[in-house]
């Protein structure tokens, strides 16, 4: 099976800005203009104690030099401050996502993947990619397959595409040996595809093929099979068909010959030795079919077609130059070298046509 592809985490957090420096309070100049102006709400921004610790020029260093213990620590002792705004946890949630990112700490990612998702900080777009992100982290690197299809779900939900990730649910139901379900939902989508007149995905097969295997489901394996063959021809598909065809109970010996036909035809690099050698039916031909008559063989009945025999009387051009059988002999016996009619008759016969 093939293998989902996501985006890496840096490219969405710089695609959405996160990885831009976080604006400090108390940095910009004020003038005396605007210190008469009435106070307004604090904006998104970061307190001078805060941004000392995870300053992204000296945290850019540490990831560089992949001194993750000290980032952490920089993190931790940051969330551990009084009264974090909900912007600052934001920003520190960045920072794990980043940790996480570049440490393969996974589970951290993602943690910090769903708070920023349900921070509410996010435009639709972009939390619809950090929704599918944190699907995959789940699928593709923990292994966590009832996660992955939360939240595969939840990005059909909130998206309204129910199709995009919708193998990935499948797989993940088989990867987590729940065979029944994902025999169900495989064969709902083949079914969904034929009656839309489109060509069922070849991964569903696949997946078909591969709960046939594991259920020793002979029948929906061979009906996998047979779909693939259909769909998307290949040597090996026809191989692995006519092979199986052969091991089904309504399968009759008799049809030896044509599997082998269909065999050099479909799949002739897949041909083997026992392919070539005659079955036991084509024996059984062979041996009810007509031998040739010797032609020195007399005919003692009409033949049903004609024969090889030739007239003694007559000479011809194509008459063995060699005695006939009688005229040989089989022993040294004084009896045998005794001479008798039929021997005289069939050497006079001979010594005229020669």
């Amino acid at each position: 099976m093939s293998h989902i592809r996501l985006a890496r985490i840096s490219l969405i957090l710089a695609a959405i800005g996160l990885n831009a420096a976080p604006a400090m309070l108390g940095m910009s100049p004020v003038y005396a203009a605007e210190a008469a102006k009435p106070a307004e709400p604090p904006k998104d921004t970061v307190r001078p104690e805060i941004y000392k610790l995870i300053d992204p020029v000296q945290t850019k260093e540490l990831l560089a030099a992949k001194n993750y213990a000290e980032f952490k620590n920089r993190i931790d002792t940051a969330a551990a401050m009084p009264n974090v705004t909900p912007y600052e946890d934001f920003i520190l949630n960045q920072m794990r996502v980043q940790l996480g990112q570049a440490s393969g700490d996974y589970p951290g990612t993602v943690k910090a993947l769903g708070a920023m998702i349900e921070s509410g900080r996010l435009k639709p777009e972009d939390k619809l990619r950090f929704i599918d992100a944190v699907g995959g982290i789940y699928y593709s690197n923990i292994k966590d397959y009832d996660q992955a299809i939360t939240w595969f779900t939840r990005y059909g939900t909130e998206s309204g595409d129910m199709l995009k990730q919708r193998q990935f649910i499948v797989r993940s139901y088989f990867f987590k040996d729940d065979f029944a379900t994902a025999k169900a939902e495989a064969l709902k989508d083949v079914a969904a595809a034929k009656k839309s007149g489109a060509i069922p995905p070849k991964d569903e097969l696949n997946l078909l093929g591969n709960v046939g295997i594991k259920t020793k489901d002979t029948e929906l394996y061979l009906q996998a099979v047979e779909e693939l063959t259909r769909y998307y021809p290949s040597e090996d598909y026809w191989f692995d068909l006519l092979n199986r065809t052969r091991g089904k109970k309504s399968y009759a010996p008799r049809l030896d010959l044509d599997i082998a036909r269909l065999k050099a035809l479909a799949a002739p690099t897949k041909m083997e030795p026992e392919d070539y050698a005659k079955s036991p039916n084509w024996r059984c031909w062979a041996a009810s079919s007509p031998k040739p008559r010797s032609p020195w063989t007399r005919a003692t009945r009409a033949p049903s077609r004609p024969t090889r025999t030739r007239p003694r009387c007559k000479k011809s051009a194509t008459a063995p130059t060699r005695a006939p059988p009688t005229m040989r002999r089989t022993s040294t016996r004084a009896s045998n070298l005794r001479p008798n009619r039929r021997t005289a008759s069939a050497w006079s016969t001979w010594a005229t046509t020669s």
